[in-house]
């Protein structure tokens, strides 16, 4: 498949050698001469290779001849480039000449004679007619052998063959599609529901069918016992159904016998095939292409992924000679390799268009299910990636640390792009082959993305040789190494295009790296300590994307950016002090698009400058901040800076605008312009001196909106809502609401008594207020699609009756408790936090009556907190309450007003015994804590969380199994800690459903629970951690739970020797930790015997 990546390279090249600029760029006759030969022999060999797309599959020769001409003219390229290259710098001393003020005629021929004889110019042209002869000798060497192959000219392909559209993938399953394979679906449910197989306590099903349903192919033991070894701890009856092609990897993975799937009847094929290529299951409507589609249905051999790959290759192209071209391709006679590439899926390859051929060939650069850092990431189907490097060949390598002597060393000869998955340290010994890799493209290190808190250690060597000797790379990726410094040796790599080094701990960019004039992408996101670009970076005339986001230290961009007229990306623009008139070079980059942010506006002294920056123009910029000085200190000209906003005007195409540190006392008209109709996010922050809001109540798409930091602001009314007419669909796509930091707040008056408020925000889901201390009225009387609502630090604000009827969730924080009070409508919220609301006693009743679908309470810092609720608090409502969280309520007695033990369920205190669903119960820092509500009030709990009740000396009877009265306890989770009063647990012994148990510095702690160790093997518990009860003297006895995985014991002094015989035979204990413990001299044999971890004093 080489001709196709070959045909693209010739094109290329052919393209180059008829430019002006490359004419330009070498002198004598001769080597005009050469260069035309080449012309005339790429044309040659161009013609011929439609005919060798076809022979190749069976004539050996002709893929080898394919191979050396793809080396051959790749070697070509390289040396065309370097004429282009020394054009562009020839161009570039032209018009810096020209800069300089030598611009007169008869001087400019002066120079260019003189340039003629520059010695160094008469070097190169010598060096470059001799390795154009050379290159034209091999050329006529390929002629010859082509002629001898017997490889015929063809006019071109004049197949009509669009590109497909590749869908992402899916867990959906669309039954419509699905053809067949009712009797593998009922033999495969059986053995789901069937118990043999699970005496080991986990079952897998192996499903082994042909290359397209499987993922799994290590066929090492050991990695299938690793993989195993969670699953076994599974509830009894869990099945893992594996799909391989490998019967190996069945053999090994499974514990029953496998499923083996045979190929996909004839006519399930063809009904399959129709319904991708007709869109039904049947030719109905399509007789003429029956005939020809059961052919190449036959040819499918039964797989599904290759009917469904050949069916949408003819996806709504009822041409009978297109299906007949399919048919007869030659491709299909091509056997499949090991790796299980299909010949359908072959010819999907050669109906892409041209241009994409050698991109996919470049995707096998990539290992199987690599993900790609996209707006929707893919992945890549492992047989298309076997197509992928198929069709590559020995052209793409990833180093692969199996790769054995002959094998590795036929890979390095020819391969032209290089990829690697990163270790965390890398060192030379691994990258030695790249010595004899002189003719490399591309180097990435995978994956290609990393978070910038990502830390590997690139050796120095592997970077230095890299730069010395590949010199024909294209592509560097070194993202996320800890590379403090690029060496001055990178202008060695002349033709590179791509250099990312993201991530990285570079501090400033080499000057020589000016010298790149190829250089198109250069990625620096995420580079926190990057101090300083290059200088001279506005040589880099084909640089098209500049990726600087998330650079701090970065505090100016170098002077003549506005050279790089290609540039598409430009993450932001820094101006810095004394250098606001910049702004203008703005207006030469005409192609920016995606997000800008120009910081440094404080700088700009002139508002005309602004205005000659142009942003009007930017039809494709989509995202756009606007940034001034934080510091408000020094003396900043309010007009200039009100006119340096008015005049950066963007295109109303603009999707998402940011303001910050402006200095203006008002904003400009058309910020609020209703022909801002793609406008959908807005952030207003911290412009201290603006005393209004623009109206912003007129966007169409307007769906987020952001606050901000605006001291000035006394008032928002109708002015932010709109001009002044009515208030009907004002906001009409506005979802999400904040305001932050108002710290001049006083009023909302958005809608008074006008009834037309009600049409207002009719979208909005979610409201912030933060930190409004001067806010004391009044919120909108009625949000009907309001979902969220957070109010914190607004402890004045005085709330009128609001009507919530869509609230699912209400956080109060540093507010009046008169918020709860006037909540109506409220009956569907399901999470309330309160938080620091220093008036609150106990909840209200009048509140708590309506909360029927609540799920999650969680209250925090409510240092006046005594009782959640009272006698008059309806708890017989809160039927759906699955969790409770209390934190640092210092005041907390019980749950109840009348904490007191009860034993008949009728008379709990106050409804307790409603809350039927809480599942979890979390009690931290509540000092005063004295004790639980009893009588079967907590026997539904999962979770109980106490931690750091200084005063509690009991713990529920509910948790204990046989005290509860249902008999029917579900606790999975119990955490104590820091209750220094406890000295015993509750009567009777643990719920068999516990699965973890820590208890942690309870000081006058004498014994643990019952049935911590049972002579029964039926608990569920898993880890048990005892930490800092010094009072623990007599552990209990018994053996441990089979399941237990983990026992921890540290700092309990007196603890005395554990039992003997504490393990079950055959227990699968992975960690004994024992600590500090001075009595406890030893460990059990049982224990001393495992290969576990063992740390005791």
């Amino acid at each position: 498949m080489a001709d196709v990546i070959i045909s693209v390279v010739i094109d290329t090249v052919i393209n180059k050698l008829t430019s002006p600029g490359l004419l330009d760029s070498v002198g004598g006759a001769q080597v005009h001469s050469e260069l035309e030969k080449l012309e005339k022999t790429l044309t040659k060999i161009k013609a011929v290779l439609a005919d060798a797309e076809e022979k190749q599959i069976s004539n050996r020769l002709v893929q080898i001849w394919l191979r050396e001409l793809r080396d051959l003219v790749y070697d070509g390229e390289d040396i065309i480039d370097e004429f282009s290259l020394e054009g562009l710098r020839r161009k570039q001393q032209i018009e810096q000449r020209q800069e300089e003020g030598s611009s007169s005629k008869v001087w400019s021929a002066m120079r260019r004679f003189l340039d003629n004889l520059n010695p160094n110019r008469v070097g190169f042209n010598m060096r470059m007619k001799s390795e154009i002869e050379t290159i034209n000798a091999k050329f006529q060497q390929v002629i010859e052998k082509k002629n001898d192959l017997e490889l015929r000219e063809s006019g071109g392909d004049d197949r009509s063959i669009k590109s497909l559209k590749r869908l992402p993938t899916s867990s959906l399953v669309d039954e419509h599609v699905v053809c067949g394979r009712d009797e593998e679906k009922e033999k495969i449910l059986q053995l789901v529901v069937s118990e043999e197989g699970c005496d080991d306590g986990v079952c897998v099903i192996p499903i082994v069918g042909m290359g397209g349903v499987d993922d799994v192919w290590s066929e090492k033991y050991e990695d299938w016992i690793v993989l195993r070894q969670p699953f076994h701890v599974g509830s009894p009856g869990s099945k893992i159904i594996i799909t391989t092609r490998n019967h190996g990897v069945a053999a090994i993975m499974g514990t029953v016998e496998g499923h083996f799937l045979k190929e996909l009847t004839f006519d399930n094929c063809l009904s399959l095939f129709a319904v991708h290529a007709l869109g039904r299951r049947n030719f109905d409507g399509h007789l003429n292409l029956k005939e020809i589609g059961e052919k190449i249905v036959r040819r499918c051999g039964g797989l599904p992924l290759a009917v469904k790959t050949l069916g949408s290759l003819l996806r709504m192209k009822p041409d009978e000679d297109e299906w007949k071209r399919v048919l007869n391709s030659k491709i299909w006679h091509l056997p499949e390799d090991k790796s299980g590439i299909l010949p359908a899926l072959r010819l999907s390859y050669c109906y892409l268009p041209s241009y994409l051929k050698p991109l996919f060939a470049f995707c096998s650069i990539f290992p199987k299910n690599y993900e790609f850092h996209q707006d929707e990431l893919f992945v890549m189907h492992d047989l298309v990636n076997d197509l992928a490097q198929s069709v590559a060949g020995e052209v793409c390598m990833i180093l692969n640390d199996k790769f054995e002597g002959n094998k590795l060393q036929q890979i390095v000869e020819n391969a032209r792009h290089f990829s690697f998955t990163r270790c965390t340290y890398e060192v030379w010994n691994r990258f030695e082959v790249l010595g004899k890799m002189n003719h490399l493209r591309t180097f990435i290190a995978l994956p290609v993305h990393v978070l910038p808190c990502s830390c590997y250690y690139l050796s120095g060597k592997v970077l230095h040789e890299v730069l010395q000797k590949l010199r024909r790379l294209r592509v560097l990726s070194l993202s996320g190494y800890n590379v403090s410094e690029l060496p001055d040796s990178i202008s060695n790599l002349k033709h590179l295009r791509y250099l990312n080094m993201s991530c990285t701990k570079l501090k400033w960019l080499p000057e020589s790296l000016s010298t790149l004039l190829y250089l198109e992408t250069l990625l620096l996101h995420g580079c926190t300590e990057l101090t300083k670009l290059p200088q001279g970076i506005g040589n880099l005339i084909n640089l098209c994307h500049l990726d600087i986001t998330n650079t701090p230290n970065l505090h100016e961009i170098p002077l003549q950016i506005g050279n790089l007229t290609s540039l598409q990306t430009l993450s932001k623009f820094i101006l810095g002090e004394g250098c606001g008139h910049r702004i203008r070079e703005l207006k030469e980059l005409k192609h920016l698009k995606g997000k800008l942010s120009i910081m440094g506006l404080d700088n700009v002294t002139d508002g005309r400058h602004a205005f000659d920056a142009d942003l009007r123009k930017r039809h494709s910029l989509l995202e756009l901040g606007l940034e001034w000085s934080s510091n408000f200190q020094d003396l900043r000209n309010k007009e200039c800076e009100m006119q340096v906003l008015k005049w950066l005007r963007p295109c109303t195409s603009l999707r998402e605008l940011n303001i910050l540190f402006y200095g203006g006392t008002e904003f400009p008209l058309w910020i609020a312009d209703p022909s801002f109709a793609k406008l959908v996010q807005l952030k207003l922050s911290c412009c201290r001196q603006c005393t209004s809001l623009p109206f912003l109540g007129r966007l169409p798409l307007l769906r987020n909106l952001c606050i901000e930091g605006m001291d000035a602001v006394k008032t928002v009314d109708f002015d932010f809502c709109g001009d002044g007419s009515p208030l009907a669909n004002l906001f009409p796509s506005l979802e999400t609401l904040k305001f932050e930091d108002m710290l001049g707040w006083e009023l909302w008056s958005s809608n008074g008594d006008n009834e037309q408020a009600d049409n207002m925000f009719p979208c909005l889901s979610e409201l912030t207020l933060l930190n409004c201390p001067k806010l004391i009225r009044k919120l909108p009387r009625r949000l009907s699609s309001l979902v969220k609502l957070t109010i914190r630090d607004c402890p004045i604000l005085e709330h009128s009756l609001i009507s919530l009827p869509s609230l699912h969730k209400l956080k109060l924080e540093e507010c009046s408790q008169v918020a709860l009070k006037h909540v109506v409508d409220n009956s569907s919220l399901t999470t309330l936090r309160i938080r620091s609301m220093a008036d609150i006693t106990c909840l209200q009743d009048i509140f708590v009556q309506s909360l029927g679908a609540l799920k999650v309470l969680v209250i925090a810092s409510c240092t006046k907190l005594t009782f959640l609720w009272n006698q008059t608090t309806g708890l017989e409502n809160l039927l759906g309450l699955e969790r409770i969280t209390i934190k640092d309520c210092p005041q907390l007695v019980s749950l109840t007003e009348n904490g007191s033990v009860c034993n008949d369920e009728e008379q709990l205190p106050y409804g307790l015994h409603g809350l039927q669903s809480l599942k979890d119960l979390h009690v931290e820092s509540c000092l005063k804590l004295v004790s639980f509500p009893e009588a079967g009030v907590l026997s539904t709990l999962r979770c109980l969380v106490i931690r750091n009740c200084q005063a509690l000396m009991s713990l529920p009877g509910d948790i204990m199994r046989f005290s509860c009265r249902t008999n029917m306890c579900v606790l999975e989770e119990l955490e104590i800690e820091e209750c220094p009063l406890l000295e015993y647990f509750p009567r009777g012994e643990l719920p068999m459903t516990l699965k973890v148990l820590k208890i942690r510095s309870c000081t006058k702690l004498r014994s643990l629970p019952e049935g911590l160790m049972n002579k029964v093997n039926m608990s569920h518990l898993e880890h048990v951690e005892i930490i800092g009860c010094p009072s623990l003297t007599s552990p209990p006895t018994g053996k441990l739970p089979f399941q237990v995985k983990s026992l921890q014991i540290s700092d309990c002094s007196e603890l005395e020797p554990l039992p003997r015989r504490m393990r079950h035979d055959n227990a699968t204990i992975e960690c004994v930790n024992i600590w500090s413990c001075t009595v406890l001299k030893s460990l059990p044999d049982c224990l001393n015997s495992l290969l576990v971890s063992l740390n005791y004093i």
